[in-house]
């Protein structure tokens, strides 16, 4: 049986990031997308990106219809934009029980009232917490992340009981480093759509590993 899985993001429309570069990495594993849409952005020539939010209503109403076909084999969360997006989210992961959920969502991006939401009460849901060191930085309040032991100590401060991965900073000779239970790896090679290949993968990171 083919498993399911998905996708809630932003949409992108020159397919480079978002929903459509999920889809993309979903197809390449052999697993089937779902995709469920929190904005949409149009990059410009100017850097500049532009965003339109998705109504909650209408993002209830995605979750719904994609679920009407029964519950996914693992998610991605890749976008969160208000508290009462979080709480439709959280409802489904009540309702359908859902396992192997990759967490990629960049904290600079989110307000500190929805921020300390997301870590009381989205946290205990997730599998897989992908983050940068400004991500650590910020959920820690740490502002002094210069060494590998500053970063194992600030890992090691997040009350979380999945797998954290921390992608590489400028000055690190490493791709990711790993927290799994109280154990940490480093692994110098780097994965195009990290989320979306745990995703596709349902949820498990031996690949990296290997």
């Amino acid at each position: 049986m083919v498993q399911k899985v998905l996708t809630i993001n932003y949409s992108d429309s020159t397919c480079k990031a978002g929903i459509q570069n999920d889809l993309k990495i979903f197809q390449q594993n052999d697993v089937f997308g779902f995709s469920v849409m929190t904005h949409l952005t149009t990059p410009k020539e100017d850097s500049k990106v532009y965003s339109e939010f998705i109504n909650p209503k209408i993002l209830e109403q995605q979750l719904e219809s994609v679920f009407s076909d029964g519950t996914m084999d693992a998610t991605k969360i890749g976008a969160i934009n208000t508290i009462e997006d979080l709480h439709i989210m959280i409802n489904f992961i009540k309702t359908y029980g859902l396992k192997n959920i990759t967490l990629n969502v960049r904290f600079k991006n989110i307000e500190l009232h929805l921020r300390k939401e997301i870590i009381k009460e989205l946290f205990p849901f997730i599998s897989v917490l992908i983050l940068t060191t400004q991500d650590l930085s910020i959920i820690t309040a740490q502002k002094h992340l210069n060494t590998f032991d500053d970063l194992k100590v600030a890992m090691t401060n997040i009350f979380f009981e999945g797998v954290i991965i921390l992608e590489k900073s400028s000055s690190s000779n490493y791709s990711y480093l790993i927290k799994k239970e109280q154990t940490f790896f480093k692994t110098k090679e780097s994965v195009e759509s990290l989320s979306a290949l745990i995703t596709a993968n349902l949820g498990s990171i031996d690949f990296l590993l290997e």
